[in-house]
């Protein structure tokens, strides 16, 4: 990281190679996701999940939601910490560590409730919180209401960070208004489930509230608020945030489909059971033939969709060319996302951090 106020770390500079910026990348998050799972697996977060300690049964359901949260590649948090370094032009210090842990609370209540709607049994590898929970209508409803509390709670973790009172006020209402963007996110993309016809703005509106805001424009604005950063670095980090977020969710239906189940740690069945609309298939509605259409039409959104289904969705795909279609998108968007970066005026080491997160993303297979 930058050794002292204002320089770089020693020969880090712009026309390094795309592969070491990359692994600079991997190295800092990997590096911030060992820190923030110690802190998952310290008290400091079971107290915080067991406020309501007075009733012994939350203990377990406590206990579960911790179990929960770890995994995962701590992006958001990372990318909080990230935000607030090269808004200070200075080291990451831990100061930013336990508010940044909030996207991660906030990032598993989510994901169970995001399970729920797509019936889907795994999540990082392990059964999703509704399954655990017991499945059936009881583990939904047991599910739902751990994942709210989980959410609940990183709001509460943001106030009890030492930073001063006004900074949090700031920083919560930003956190409260990705919050809300998610939520609007996924709220459409439950609506377009039941779209027969849709557009690509529609898609791409989409991606930048239920993936952009909470994945990358607003950890970024987060740790940027808490910097005290000025209103043209966060237009800044707003206009990164939302080109690689779109990129990086055209990645995940790209994944959805052409991924593999024991990479991604989910069934990549689940996309087509569910019938997602994504770039790649508002394309194929629109370029496909006839003939391919009704082949579509018969196996995506098949509830018991098999492996046989999988690969025929596959091959239409591919043939329509869809999924190159849908490349070209996300790469056009990579593209946008590192204009920013080399237009933003920070250190070379955070410069060098977000492009080779670009490359990253671009290149990621889970």
């Amino acid at each position: 990281m930058i050794t002292e106020q204002g320089s770089s770390i020693s020969g880090t500079n712009s026309t390094a190679p795309e592969l070491f910026k990359s692994e600079l990348f991997k190295k800092e998050i990997a590096a911030y996701k060992e820190k923030i799972d110690q802190k998952l697996a310290g008290p400091e977060a079971f107290s915080l999940l067991s406020k309501l300690s007075a009733y012994p049964f939350m203990r377990s359901y406590a206990s579960a939601y911790l179990d929960y949260c770890r995994g995962g590649k701590r992006i958001r948090a990372f990318l909080a910490a990230v935000g607030y370094g090269l808004c200070r032009n200075a080291e990451i210090d831990d100061s930013i560590i336990t508010p940044s842990l909030a996207f991660e609370l906030f990032q598993s209540g989510i994901l169970i409730h995001d399970d729920i709607i797509d019936n889907s049994p795994l999540r990082r590898g392990k059964p999703s919180m509704h399954v655990t929970l017991g499945d059936g209508e009881t583990g939904r409803s047991k599910a739902i209401c751990v994942g709210d509390i989980g959410m609940i709670l990183a709001s509460d973790i943001i106030l009890g960070s030492d930073f001063p009172e006004a900074i949090k006020t700031r920083a919560l209402s930003l956190f409260n208004k990705v919050m809300a963007f998610t939520l609007a996110g996924e709220l459409k993309d439950v609506e377009l489930s039941d779209a027969e016809a849709y557009t690509q703005g529609e898609i791409l509106d989409m991606y930048v509230l239920k993936t952009a805001w909470y994945t990358f424009t607003g950890p970024l604005l987060f740790g940027a608020t808490l910097a005290g950063a000025g209103e043209d670095m966060m237009r800044a980090l707003e206009q990164f945030g939302s080109d690689a977020g779109i990129a990086f969710q055209i990645k995940d239906d790209i994944i959805g489909i052409f991924g593999n189940e024991e990479v991604i740690g989910k069934t990549n069945l689940s996309d087509v059971c569910e019938g997602k609309r994504t770039i790649l298939t508002c394309h194929f509605l629109k370029t496909a033939s006839e003939p391919q259409l009704q082949e579509f039409r018969q196996v995506y959104g098949k509830k018991d969709a098999n492996a046989d289904d999988l690969l025929k969705v596959r091959t239409l795909l591919e043939n329509a060319g869809s999924r190159r279609y849908a490349e070209d998108i996300m790469l056009r968007h990579l593209e946008k996302a590192r204009a920013s970066v080399h237009a933003m005026p920070v250190d070379e080491h955070y410069r060098m951090l977000l492009t080779g997160m670009i490359e990253y993303l671009g290149n990621r297979l889970y």
